[in-house]
């Protein structure tokens, strides 16, 4: 096995990638996501304070897709690349993450809007799409600089994220 790929199955077998601790961090993500998206979208004109707890729904689902979507990503593409961690690794997880992003952000809508937690005139989807594949690009890419920090700093046998 190669350095790359030891780094790779070292970096998903972190405690804090574990079924337990992963879901506990993707919720206190998303919340703190539905939160921002919330303080944004009242303060552009298009929801109202009381869409708050619909907010929090379309932020878990931004943060628990983005989750699978890098996993998927390290399931699948990164086998296939001799530096996961490059520059050229980082962009070819740009199409997972704008799916991924675009997807919890109708799903997280969707649901808010029959559970009657947010109100939508009608459903663009497109442009919610767009919103949320964007602004999934922009989570994972402050969420894996840390990653990409560490991993360009430490030797494997020291890494201790």
């Amino acid at each position: 096995m190669n350095y790359t790929h030891e780094l790779t199955s070292l970096l998903l077998q972190r405690p804090a990638e574990r079924a337990l601790l992963g879901t506990l961090r993707n919720l206190v993500y998303g919340m703190l996501i539905g939160v921002l998206l919330n303080v944004f979208s009242v303060f552009s004109g298009e929801s109202r304070w009381e869409d708050a707890f619909g907010y929090l729904l379309i932020g878990n689902g931004l943060s628990f897709l983005g989750w699978g979507a890098e996993r998927l990503w390290f399931s699948t593409v990164s086998r296939m690349l001799k530096e996961p961690f490059s520059w050229y690794g980082y962009l070819t997880r740009l199409p997972f993450w704008y799916i991924a992003g675009g997807i919890g952000y109708l799903t997280g809508l969707l649901v808010a809007k029959k559970l009657g937690l947010i109100y939508v005139y009608e459903i663009p989807v497109k442009r919610f799409f767009a919103v949320g594949g964007k602004t999934e690009i922009i989570l994972q890419a402050l969420l894996q600089m840390r990653v990409y920090l560490l991993v360009r700093k430490h030797p494997i046998r020291n890494l201790n994220l």
